[in-house]
C-alpha cells in the first residue's frame, strides 16, 4: 500500500505536472511452489500551462491493474505469467488510450 506526490518541472510549462499516485499490492504464497500477485495503481496528473497544439491544460487519470502467477520447478527454474491492463484517460485525445499486455517469463537462478 502506498502513496506518492510527484512534481515535474520541464523546459516547456505545458509538460510541467503535479500528480498523486496511490497503489496497492498483494503477494500470495500458494502450495506446490507457486505464487500469485495482484497490483492496482491510480495516478492523477494535472499539467501546468495549456498545450500550444490543443489550447488545453492536460489532465490525465491513469489506472493500472496487474495479476500474475508463477511456479518454481527443479533446478531453480521459475515460469511466470502476467497480465497488465492500463486505462490512460486524458482530456487530450492523443494521450487517451487503453492497453493490455500479457507476458510469459522463464528464469533460472545460478
Amino acid at each position: 500500500l502506498g502513496y506518492s506526490y510527484e512534481l515535474a518541472a520541464a523546459d516547456k510549462g505545458y509538460w510541467d505536472y503535479a500528480g498523486h499516485r496511490g497503489r496497492a499490492a498483494l503477494d500470495l504464497e500458494l502450495p506446490y511452489e507457486t505464487g500469485a500477485n495482484i497490483f492496482m495503481e491510480y495516478f492523477i496528473k494535472n499539467y501546468g500551462d495549456a498545450n500550444p497544439m490543443t489550447g488545453l491544460s492536460r489532465e490525465d487519470k491513469i489506472t493500472t491493474y496487474s495479476v500474475g502467477a508463477g511456479r518454481k520447478f527443479a533446478g531453480n527454474v521459475e515460469v511466470s505469467l502476467n497480465e497488465t491492463y492500463t486505462r490512460h484517460a486524458s482530456n487530450v485525445n492523443i494521450y487517451d488510450f487503453e492497453r493490455s499486455v500479457f507476458g510469459i517469463s522463464i528464469s533460472k537462478k545460478f
